[in-house]
């Protein structure tokens, strides 16, 4: 399995989010040559990775990441099925709905959905392990004068009263059983939710090297883009994974299209059952492209 730089460099305690020392030789083990080779270029004391040389990096390679989601659309893409499910919410009435970004980074999905949703009687709440991420998602919000919110932690387990859990490229992060608990996890959601991830394609291992290669800035952030794409789960394997360990949920994802490289991002949809028929309904024409598989 091919490494991703970013989750070798940092490590948090999953309970009490203290963060752990990485030493670099440790870091170094599961990466190739080229990776090796990014990660001796960050600043150690005695061998461990100082933790603001790793932040730096990091920080610089989600603003690499933002620009490549703002060039394909991805906030527009999750709108168009995060609207309705948000309706299907709302129709219960009662305290407002609130949206939970998991693994938000610094913050743009959250960010663009603030920028463009209607806010009426909604919450938006990002959530991540980094506070370094944290803060220039907090400190974007403001720039920008958005209401959402961003707190350090696990969204699944810090925020039990979401109405809808939302991802961006966070999927392809876990495999084995760890896939399952996070599937698992999501059923702290009342009403639905949306995890977006690379599309498994033959193309995107390619595109993805062509794409970054010409277009990202930073050796981080080349890398694992294409460590991504190589990672990306087979639609089988989501539906398979979110069916069994969320069976209160009724299960969708999206058709692939004819050409592959037209939608890079694919996304794995669960709605509570009792909530199905209503979300279907208010999806309209962009329902089509849904197979429900549970």
């Amino acid at each position: 399995m091919v490494a991703e730089i970013s989750d070798l460099i940092c490590s948090f305690d999953p309970e009490s989010l203290e963060r752990l020392p990485v030493r670099k030789a440790e870091a170094m083990e599961g990466l190739g040559r080229r990776g090796r080779r990014i990660v001796g270029r960050i600043a150690d004391t005695h061998g461990v990775l100082d933790p603001d040389a790793v932040d730096l990096s990091l920080v610089s390679a989600h603003l690499e990441l933002q620009r490549l989601n703002e060039e394909f659309c991805t906030g527009l893409s999750v709108c168009k099925l995060l609207e309705p499910m948000i309706e299907t919410a709302r129709s219960g009435g009662g305290r407002p709905i609130r949206v939970v970004e998991v693994g938000c980074g610094i913050g743009y999905l959250t960010r663009w959905l603030s920028a463009r949703g209607d806010l009426r009687n909604m919450e938006l709440v990002g959530y991540d392990f980094n506070p370094a991420l944290v803060e220039r998602a907090r400190f974007a919000a403001a720039l920008e004068g958005l209401r959402c919110r961003f707190e350090t932690g696990d969204a699944l387990r810090a925020d039990p009263e979401a109405d809808i859990v939302i991802s961006m490229g966070v999927l392809h992060h876990f495999h084995d059983d760890r896939l399952s608990s996070f599937f698992a996890a999501t059923q702290a959601s009342m009403t639905g939710f949306l995890h977006f991830d690379l599309r498994r394609t033959w193309l995107a291992p390619m595109g993805a090297w062509l794409f970054h290669r010409a277009r990202m800035r930073t050796p981080l952030a080349r890398h694992d883009g294409v460590a991504s794409a190589i990672r990306a789960h087979p639609t089988a394997v989501l539906m398979l994974e979110a069916g069994e360990a969320a069976p209160e949920f009724a299960v969708a994802f999206d058709r692939p299209p004819a050409v592959p490289i037209t939608r890079v991002v694919a996304p794995v949809v669960g709605v509570r059952r009792p909530y199905q028929g209503d979300y279907i309904a208010r999806c309209g024409p962009k329902a089509l492209r849904l197979e429900w598989v549970t």
